[in-house]
């Protein structure tokens, strides 16, 4: 029965969630907007962290690198990351 309830939990804020989408697209955007499959905007990888015992790797880096604390800092909305790697 907790099942249930957490799944339409997670429905409703979905929903939610996408009601406010719809809202700053009819505000920002009155003519609308053109929906894309994210590999036609930018090259996805899948891998795994640059280590971090090696300085050259991060020094002065400006490839974004994504993480839940991005997520959970600066909102669902993400155009820059806390740490950027080489």
């Amino acid at each position: 029965m907790k099942s249930d309830v957490t799944s339409k939990n997670k429905i409703s804020k979905k929903r939610e969630d996408m009601s406010k989408l719809d809202e700053l697209i009819k505000e920002l955007c009155p003519n609308g907007v053109e929906y894309k499959e994210l590999g036609e905007i930018f090259n996805l990888k899948n891998g795994y962290t640059p280590s971090k015992s090696n300085s050259e790797y991060w020094e002065n880096g400006d490839v974004n690198w994504f993480r839940i604390e991005d997520i959970n800092t600066n909102g669902r909305v993400l155009s820059s990351s806390i740490e950027k790697s080489k």
